[in-house]
């Protein structure tokens, strides 16, 4: 499992959701990668606009279309990790 500080250190051209795409492409189905670290649901009452904010919501989207499947994992209070795992090839 790949973690979301990493997508940094890929190439991408504008943005986390060009660096999330290019995670897609490269990975199998099955592979995971944490997406956001902390209380998502606070972060994007204030920031749904900011460059994170947009990749949550390309997230989404692909999860509704059945292409990713969404987990969470609880640190403890107000902490989790976002986990998306690719589900098609």
């Amino acid at each position: 499992m790949i973690d979301v500080d990493k997508l940094s250190t890929l190439e991408y051209e504008n943005s986390p959701v060009d660096a999330f795409k290019q995670w897609y492409k490269k990975n199998t189905m099955g592979e995971s990668i944490i997406y956001f670290h902390g209380f998502l649901a606070e972060y994007l009452s204030y920031k749904k606009n900011e460059p994170t904010g947009k990749m949550q919501k390309h997230i989404l989207n692909m999860a509704e279309r059945g292409e990713v499947q969404l987990t969470q994992f609880r640190h403890g209070d107000r902490n989790y990790s976002y986990i998306a795992r690719k589900m098609v090839e």
